[in-house]
């Protein structure tokens, strides 16, 4: 039984739009499901960024402004900087301690109940502070994946211990698939995959977008997971007439295919899994809400490779049990070496999907309980 004054802070890392992509689905089924609720959503992410993720209709969410940790400081969208996020997280574990104060004061202040963290460390040691239930929602942790950013550096190593701890102090670990073996939770529970599907059908997508629907070529969605491509250089894609690309952004893509570019900000009335639903590949940058929104859309997928990120090599074996999968190198990326990636996930058949069943409102249902104080 949910109690009446149930207070949640859902703290959001605005490191990678997958974590903001897959709160924002469960904070709308905690508020369908749970009308009662008052719900805080805390992030870097600008508000209005992240209320486009997913239609809110008439429900109330205030977002509270507040940036919980570096992430991985990245040289490019597909490549780590590992001296610039060593420095980074030197500088916040300096930090650390004011951070999880302010923090704890915050939740005091508030009157919250609890906190949901996708995937700071910071609110779930400040939640304990303040005596109050924590639950982790990710697919992975930050300890975990800077592990081997810092190797080599014992300082830091060290810190990565007392990051897990604070993990550690969680009531439960609510895990998403793409999940590694190692985690520092006590109680673990996993989660069906959780993502945005498309709304639109086929027919409405192409009219929105201009495309032809009795064209036969397949439609292929080129786009770099929410970065801009400024100082690339240009990519000459070899071939491909026999395709028809989408590319998101400023992507400075030629080829003598048919291309349209789309705007790099989706909105709600055509939102990037709109799209992902109607065509018939991708190619583009793994990441947790990419992947698992190729995944429930059922769209084959070309991955290109991402760098120094610990997270890719889990996101490419778990992709290729789910839907056609193809990895694609940056030096094919980059040289327009697209078309022999592109013809192997159209030959691909897909396979079944393990998970039955709307995952979000499964997450917002433990997750109440367990906030709530029933278990």
């Amino acid at each position: 039984m949910m109690k009446s004054s149930l207070k949640i802070l859902y703290a959001i890392t605005g490191h990678g739009y997958g974590h903001a992509t897959r709160s924002m689905v469960i904070a709308r089924a905690l508020l369908k499901s749970f009308p009662g609720m008052e719900l805080v959503l805390s992030t870097s992410i600008p508000a209005g960024i992240l209320k486009s993720f997913v239609p809110l209709e008439n429900f109330v969410l205030p977002v509270r402004a507040r940036d919980y940790e570096p992430g991985t400081v990245q040289r490019n969208c597909f490549e780590v900087d590992g001296p610039a996020t060593r420095a980074a997280y030197g500088r916040f574990f300096e930090e650390r301690e004011r951070r999880i104060a302010d923090e704890a004061r915050y939740l005091a202040e508030a009157k919250c109940s609890g906190v949901i963290s996708d995937v700071a460390a910071v609110p779930v040691v400040a939640a304990a502070r303040a005596g109050l239930p924590a639950v982790v929602v990710s697919n992975f942790t930050w300890d975990w994946i800077l592990k081997p950013v810092f190797a080599g550096d014992t300082g830091l190593e060290e810190e990565l211990g007392r990051l897990a701890a604070d993990y550690a102090k969680a009531r439960r670990y609510l895990r998403l698939p793409f999940h590694p073996r190692e985690h520092p939770f006590a109680a673990v529970e996993d989660l069906p995959l959780i993502g945005r599907r498309g709304r639109l059908r086929r027919e409405e997508v192409f009219r929105r977008l201009g495309l032809e629907i009795a064209d036969p070529r397949p439609v292929v969605l080129v786009a770099a997971g929410g970065w801009q491509a400024e100082g690339w250089p240009a990519i000459q894609v070899q071939g491909c007439e026999e395709y028809r690309f989408l590319l998101v952004g400023d992507l400075p893509v030629h080829s003598r295919a048919q291309t349209r570019f789309l705007p790099f900000h989706f909105t709600p009335d055509l939102a990037f899994p709109d799209v992902v639903r109607a065509v018939e590949a991708g190619i583009v940058k793994p990441g947790y809400g990419t992947c698992a929104e190729f995944a429930l859309n059922r769209t084959a997928m070309v991955g290109i490779e991402r760098r120094g990120f610990r997270e890719y090599e889990v996101l490419v074996e778990a992709m290729a049990g789910l839907l056609p999968y193809q990895g694609l190198t940056l030096e094919d990326f980059f040289s327009g070496n697209w078309q022999p990636a592109l013809q192997a996930v159209l030959e691909k058949p897909f396979p079944p999907l393990p998970w039955k069943g709307d995952g979000a409102r499964a997450a917002a249902a433990r997750l109440v309980e367990i906030l709530g104080g029933g278990g």
